[in-house]
């Protein structure tokens, strides 16, 4: 009996621990010390302790450690299978939900909700452990002026050692006492916030290593540049000769308008043009050509109206003529004209948003309600040539 106690215990302790680490903690002290007695406030505490300077997750090693105070080796068996059976199966169905409908606002907004849940469980928790370390007991005392002052003496060393000690295996930094509980759950903070410091053995001090991070900015910066859209279409239009008859640009996506003026800086001439963009995207004009800002990631009235200048521009073309057509993300809404009443595409693409459909499915369907893609924008341009330069 004491077995099952033990797995559903840590099985609920796992199942409702959302923040991990600390936020586990109050749901712990509910399960083993004021639902089961199995322990009192002080064992607690200790194991507390125990579980923060040993490697690994602080739930599992109090798992364990309650499972064998309570029923030996078997019981710490029990009590950690408990404590992970919920999290690999959630973790797993979260996986797949999460990678698929990501970018749904309503997905952000439950993310940025729980963050100050997890926040007040961590610190229900700790105010609990500090007043138990100052006081011996979890409810603020009568007389709140008369802690326990070695305690209290106590409680900058954790701060010492997180500023001079290296992390445990776990990644973890070592918690000496409960009374540093908040100091110890501060610098785990602020040393996942990437303020790590490196000891400098030559002067004896720590600084940061600045000439690592500036070669990683380096690498960074010029990863960038080399993949920005200008950069991109310089590259792929640097061979490029065009045909004797007329040379016609067509830009469509979010860095429509970059790519465009990249292209009118290589190409030997353009003889007209339209660039579709999104709205706020375009920086100016840009010589020889006409720039459209329209909707997305849903396609407007302004979308269409660009891409019939778009076709207009380039039909009743010869073998001799040339369309450059440039196309990056959100092409597939700002360029657009489709064969069924503009509303209905609009509901159309609404519903397989908010369904959490990605670009391939979306566009599975929309092709089959348009003018333009699927090859047909290609098909239009005949008999002229199409070279096309796609970023995404």
């Amino acid at each position: 009996m004491i077995y099952l106690q033990l797995l559903w215990s840590f099985f609920q302790i796992g199942l409702f621990s959302i923040g991990g680490g600390y936020a586990t903690m109050p749901l712990i002290q509910h399960q083993v010390v004021e639902l089961h007695p199995w322990l009192t406030m002080t064992q607690f505490s200790d194991i507390i302790t125990i579980s923060q300077m040993t490697p690994g997750p602080i739930a599992i090693n109090s798992a364990t450690f309650v499972g064998i105070q309570v029923a030996g080796i078997p019981g710490a068996l029990v009590a950690t299978v408990g404590c992970v059976l919920p999290s690999c199966c959630i973790v797993t169905a979260l996986a797949y939900v999460y990678y698929r409908f990501k970018g749904l606002a309503m997905v952000q907004g439950i993310l940025f909700g729980l963050r100050p849940a997890v926040v007040a469980m961590i610190a229900s928790s700790g105010v609990s452990l500090l007043l138990l370390a100052f006081y011996g007991q979890s409810l603020l005392p009568a007389d709140p002026l008369r802690p326990d002052w070695v305690a209290v003496g106590l409680l900058p060393r954790p701060s010492l050692c997180c500023a001079v000690s290296r992390p445990t295996p776990s990644g973890s930094w070592p918690a000496p006492a409960p009374p540093g509980f908040c100091c110890t759950a501060f610098c785990e903070v602020w040393r996942e916030s990437g303020f790590v410091f490196l000891r400098n053995r030559d002067k004896g001090g720590y600084r940061m290593d600045r000439e690592l991070r500036a070669g990683v900015q380096s690498i960074v910066r010029q990863a960038i540049a080399a993949v920005l859209p200008d950069e991109a279409v310089r590259r792929a239009l640097a061979a490029f000769t065009p045909g004797p008859g007329r040379v016609l640009l067509v830009a469509a996506g979010k860095a429509a308008w970059q790519m465009a003026r990249a292209a009118l800086e290589v190409l030997p001439r353009v003889d007209g043009g339209a660039v579709i963009t999104k709205y706020g995207h375009a920086q100016g004009a840009l010589p020889g050509v006409t720039c459209y800002e329209a909707g997305h990631p849903l396609p407007d009235e302004n979308s269409f109206a660009a891409t019939r200048a778009a076709l207009a521009l380039t039909q009743d073309l010869h073998a001799g003529d040339t369309v450059v057509f440039l196309l990056s993300g959100g092409g597939s809404a700002l360029f657009e004209q489709p064969l069924v009443p503009g509303a209905e595409l609009q509901r159309i693409t609404g519903q397989l948003l908010g369904r959490g459909a990605d670009i391939v499915e979306i566009n599975t369907v929309r092709k089959r309600l348009s003018a333009v893609k699927g090859g047909r924008f290609a098909q239009h341009c005949a008999p002229a040539r199409v070279f096309q330069v796609v970023l995404s």
